[in-house]
């Protein structure tokens, strides 16, 4: 099964690169289970799937939900769900429609009176990579990372969901969810309050509306948030995941993804996380680690 690798974007979200192009480079670096989960939306799934079969190796069903939650951004790691759910497509499509407004709102900022052009674009969906790329096609910018940078600074108000109701929602489509990145220098509970003690009742009050588990392992994580979330984990009895994070190559994002992602992956499974790390997560998507 070699690592284990179940955060991962494309060009579908913020990522760069298409389904097809990440995991064929995770192939190439030992990972023998994998996820995309770009952010509130599955439309990179069929293609991500082709191209694991081709590669010999484990795709599960993944997506990154956004929520609000104590006014600050959180989100959720959510794998195995039913990937024809109707109401979960639907909910993720009123997810897509408030990325849109958001993103939108970031190019009024950057550059007044393009937002219209923008949404006319971008019917569907949208996040960081397509709003980089309009920004340097329209010459706003010169150049991605300059894009990615100025969007950055621009603080606009998320229209996200409560945690409840996304956990809901994944619930009823059969889904595990973890906690995303719950130590990361900015969307965390870091941001909510920066006492372990504290996180640590917040994650329990996750629990209580349906939390699956958190993502320990993350490229966003210096040693001591490794164990401290691992800690909480045990502690609560969730179960445990890991990612990366990956977005692409560093040299075309820029070091800007550094703010959000400290410790920024050069590559698929560069984390090296060996299934027996995530076993009990792996066996809750129906996965025998000792067979895999």
């Amino acid at each position: 099964m070699n690592f284990v690798d179940l955060h991962l974007h494309t060009k579908h979200s913020d990522g760069i690169l298409t389904p097809a192009e990440v995991v064929k480079t995770a192939a190439a670096h030992g990972v023998g289970v994998i996820s995309i989960t770009d952010h509130d939306n599955v439309r990179g799934l069929k293609e991500a799937a082709e191209a694991a079969r081709a590669a010999a190796i484990k795709i599960i069903a993944g997506v990154e939900v956004s929520t609000t939650w104590h006014a600050k951004p959180i989100h959720f790691m959510v794998y195995g769900f039913k990937p024809d759910d109707k109401d979960f497509l639907d909910f993720l499509d009123r997810q897509g429609e408030k990325r849109r407004s958001y993103f939108a709102d970031k190019v009024e900022a950057v550059a007044p009176g393009l937002a219209e052009e923008f949404l006319l674009e971008n019917k569907t969906f949208t996040g960081n990579s397509i709003t980089r790329d309009f920004l340097v096609r329209k010459g706003i910018f010169s150049d991605l990372e300059t894009a990615g940078n100025a969007l950055a600074t621009v603080n606009v108000a998320d229209r996200y969901v409560s945690p409840e109701e996304a956990i809901a929602a994944a619930k009823n489509a059969g889904a595990v969810i973890c906690l995303a990145h719950p130590l990361a220098p900015k969307i965390s509970l870091k941001r909510i309050d920066p006492a372990p003690a504290a996180q640590k009742k917040l994650v329990a009050e996750l629990k209580g509306f349906g939390l699956d588990g958190v993502e320990c392992y993350q490229s966003s994580h210096a040693k001591e948030d490794v164990d401290c979330a691992l800690e909480i984990a045990s502690d609560l009895r969730l179960l445990v995941s890991s990612g990366s994070d990956w977005h692409g190559p560093i040299e075309i994002l820029g070091e800007g993804m550094k703010a959000y992602i400290p410790f920024y992956a050069p590559f698929p499974g560069a984390l090296q996380t060996p299934p027996a790390a995530v076993a009990g997560l792996l066996e809750r998507l129906g996965m025998a680690v000792d067979n895999a």
